[in-house]
């Protein structure tokens, strides 16, 4: 084969193979906006860690510092088709980039924090009416919760509030570790990049 030939064999190699990473980058783009239209929710629990600084308003994402909102604000620009819910005892339910202030956690462990039966009851009431208020504005295909169990009460009964259609989904395991990596499995494809370390 003569150089001339070589070079036109390598233009036509090279534009087939920009050609497939073309319709590749269009696969990708069109995977992504069906995601979008088909919108997941995430509830996670927020941690007793959290940042005291600043000590004016900020995203909760930002705000609480424990191993899931970590995990979360490492692909919060890439993530899409997604809404993330923050659940603590301090705050109920407020999204992740809803603005809160500095508050002390209630004390005692986030496992066995020391709330009256009366105090959760109340707490689940207000989570129950923030639901069901989102519930008939937004509507999701699934929602996945990543709570511990105490935290759990607040939200009990959360699949009656949603069409039979909507899947909702606990993360699997015992203790942090093995949440953790059903978390992060489940996110993958929703991280624009798709880039799990």
């Amino acid at each position: 084969m003569n150089s001339a030939s070589t070079l036109i064999s390598r233009i036509v190699n090279s534009l087939a193979r920009a050609a497939g990473d073309k319709a590749e980058i269009l696969n990708q783009d069109k995977s992504i906006k069906r995601r979008m239209n088909l919108k997941k929710l995430v509830i996670i629990s927020g941690s007793a860690r959290i940042r005291a600084e600043p000590g004016d308003p900020i995203p909760a994402i930002q705000r609480y510092d424990g191993v899931f909102e970590r995990l979360l604000r490492k692909y919060y620009p890439d993530l899409v088709g997604l809404d993330i819910l923050i659940l603590s005892p301090t705050t109920g339910l407020v999204f992740a980039e809803d603005k809160i202030g500095l508050q002390e956690p209630i004390k005692g462990s986030w496992h066995e924090f020391l709330l009256t039966k009366k105090d959760i009851l109340r707490l689940k009431q207000n989570n129950m009416r923030f639901l069901r208020d989102l519930f008939t504005r937004r509507k999701y295909e699934e929602i996945y919760v990543n709570v511990g169990k105490e935290l759990l009460k607040m939200i009990e009964g959360i699949e009656v509030l949603v069409p039979t259609s909507t899947k909702v989904t606990y993360a699997q395991g015992k203790g942090i570790g093995p949440k953790m990596s059903h978390m992060k499995e489940w996110l993958k494809p929703y991280i624009r990049q798709r880039k799990i370390q």
